[in-house]
């Protein structure tokens, strides 16, 4: 039947009313093997809703009387709904063809969810960026400012113009790398996530990399993640820098993976020198570091829209 073979999930429902006709539950007359499969039951036929989804009179009180509110005035109904024990956004259809009976139509729109939530933390983290590089360039360029005004003060001292004019270049290449952090900042979140080989991004991100006899070894060769196209750039970063400050005995880097209930954990490790317990909590500050303070900042942010 079309009902049936509907993708969706829908159920038909009658109305469970206590002795003064107020609606108390709903009974499942039938559903189809989508419904049955998305909520992770089987034979609902003939069963309330508070014997198979008790928990649903806590997660939505207001449920019951949106469906009775169908019922009472033929009016279909259409909301967007999240069922935490099933960790899923449906965009409910509510329509009912006779008294006391309706139809729930469930699409899932978990994933369009993710990504609307995923853009509007990409949003607030651009404007929260463009606040920053303007402070942080504007201090730079005071900087600059005032070393061309010491070479030209040392104009006529040949001796002290050399420093003047290092310690500008210096400036000028910070903004430069601000500027280049801006550029890859702004792509995060823009193009869509995409399965990646975790293998494979992290040979291409550090083939530009000093690895110096330092082996990498990925645990899981065919391993593959859902992630944004900046992903490459979380290995490259944690890499860089364990090879700038893992120490002469730095011989290797392990990634490896395990599976739980909240998702897949990666790993990054090395048998370098570690990390001080008291810089541990800094390291994923903005400009927290030793070199450009961005690189593993960027690689917190980027790991923050993954889903």
């Amino acid at each position: 039947s079309l009902f049936e073979n509907m993708p969706e999930s829908a159920a038909y429902c009658r109305l469970i009313s206590e002795d003064k006709g107020r609606a108390v539950d709903w009974m499942y007359l039938d559903a189809n093997a989508s419904f049955e499969q998305t909520c992770g039951k089987e034979d609902i036929t003939g069963k309330s809703n508070m014997e198979i989804f008790p928990e649903i009179k806590d997660e939505h009180p207001d449920l019951l009387e949106t469906f009775a509110q169908v019922v009472s005035t033929g009016r279909p109904a259409r909301f967007e709904i999240h069922f935490r024990r099933l960790a899923r956004w449906f965009r409910c259809s509510v329509f009912s063809p006779k008294r006391d009976h309706f139809v729930t139509i469930y699409d899932d729109i978990t994933q369009r969810k993710h990504t609307e939530s995923a853009l509007l933390r990409t949003n607030a983290k651009l404007n929260l960026l463009s606040g920053m590089t303007r402070h942080d360039i504007r201090n730079q360029l005071q900087a600059l400012s005032g070393y061309l005004e010491l070479a030209r003060l040392n104009s006529e001292k040949p001796e002290y113009l050399p420093e003047s004019l290092e310690k500008a270049d210096m400036v000028v290449e910070t903004i430069n790398r601000q500027l280049e952090f801006t550029k890859d900042y702004e792509e995060m979140g823009i193009h869509a996530p995409s399965w990646q080989n975790v293998a494979t991004i992290i040979s291409q991100a550090v083939s530009s990399l000093p690895l110096k006899g330092t082996r990498i070894e990925v645990e899981k060769p065919d391993l593959e993640v859902y992630a944004d196209p900046l992903f490459s750039k979380v290995f490259y970063n944690l890499i860089d820098n364990a090879l700038r400050y893992g120490g002469p005995h730095l011989t290797g880097i392990r990634i490896t993976s395990r599976e739980t209930d909240a998702g897949l954990i990666l790993t990054c490790e090395n048998n370098g020198i570690g990390i001080p317990a008291e810089e541990k909590k800094r390291l994923f500050e903005r400009g927290y570091g030793k070199h450009t303070g961005l690189g593993l900042f960027l690689s917190s942010e980027v790991l923050s829209i993954i889903h």
